[in-house]
């Protein structure tokens, strides 16, 4: 089942946003989000979408190229800090 969490939309610069599509791989834990390049770097209305997608499912996995362990680590800490 495909669930779009966050259709296209525009951001806060009016850029369209293409969606992020997310699957769930269990009924209760984890997704595959596909439609997002992280190698490119979101921006922050993306960034959001992704945020409330890893609080619902608590595990993602990006389906899209590969990001170098530098990018995975700036990506991380872009995060809220608890």
């Amino acid at each position: 089942m495909t669930h779009v969490e966050a259709p296209g939309f525009l951001n806060t610069t009016g850029t369209e946003v293409p969606p992020l599509v997310v699957r769930p791989l269990t009924p209760n834990l984890g997704a595959q989000i596909s439609g997002v390049d992280l190698a490119k770097g979101p921006d922050e209305d993306l960034f959001r979408a992704i945020h409330q997608s890893f609080l619902r499912h608590q595990v993602l996995l990006f389906t899209t190229g590969v990001l170098p362990p530098a990018r995975q680590v700036q990506f991380a800490w872009r995060g809220p800090r608890w």
